[in-house]
């Protein structure tokens, strides 16, 4: 397997497929409040679900068939066939646990939905899929990581799994 291999995948509570929706929150200022970040450095401290696996290489089905999801993007028809080379992705999306430690470790704000009453860290969503998090912060996670995003084709392969389900 390659080195650039190794670098790759990225399924977030982002993923590819909550990218569209991302909130732009770049304008919004945040800052940490003394409890929120003591409490963030505490959890970050948990063990991470860091484990990638390997796609192989091959072919699959990309995409929608028009007449049996009747709310199909552009975009997503027609199906068709896409060979891709083997990579590495994330079994699990990025937990908030593992985007803190990157929030820590590169002194970022917190993120929008980290802010409630009387603090900026909640305690229990430690082990969610992070949310909220442009593609931005995304890629500059990933870079952060060591890894990249992976392209639509890469993700909605990961995503059928071998029997083409969605």
């Amino acid at each position: 397997m390659t080195s650039w291999m190794k670098g790759i995948g990225l399924v977030l509570g982002v993923g590819m497929a909550g990218i569209g929706w991302a909130l732009d929150v770049a304008d919004v200022t945040r800052e940490w409040t003394a409890a929120g970040k003591q409490l963030a450095a505490e959890r970050a401290a948990l063990p991470a679900h860091d484990e990638m696996v390997r796609v192989p290489a091959g072919w699959f089905v990309m995409g929608s068939d028009k007449k049996v999801d009747k709310n199909a993007y552009r975009a997503e028809v027609p199906q068709r066939k896409v060979y891709l080379d083997e990579y590495e992705i994330d079994r699990y999306e990025v937990t908030t646990v593992q985007y803190l430690k990157f929030t820590l470790a590169e002194n970022r704000p917190p993120l929008i939905d980290w802010q409630y009453d009387g603090g900026n860290f909640q305690d229990t969503m430690v082990n969610h899929p992070v949310m909220h998090v442009s593609w931005y912060d995304a890629e500059a996670y990933c870079t952060w990581a060591g890894k990249r995003l992976p392209s639509s084709a890469e993700w909605e392969k990961a995503a059928r799994g071998e029997d083409g389900r969605i």
